[in-house]
């Protein structure tokens, strides 16, 4: 799955970036990516995606 938004043109080497979404309900997606040197420049080299499902504290039903 892509981020819901285009990364950078470009970056320097080492570089990371990291993209949060938060859906309703409460769901949030993280996406990492890391500019790596190569011919032409380089280009974002994803190292990490995570997907969280929203936390539920039954005593505390009112507070987000």
């Amino acid at each position: 799955m892509a981020p819901p938004v285009p990364l950078p043109a470009s970056g320097a080497a080492g570089e990371k970036i990291t993209i949060t979404n938060e859906l309703p309900g409460g769901f949030v997606e993280t996406w990492t990516f890391q500019w790596v040197a190569g011919e032409g420049g380089g280009g974002w080299k994803q190292t990490d995606y995570e997907t969280h499902a929203p936390i539920v504290q039954p005593d505390r039903p009112n507070e987000l």
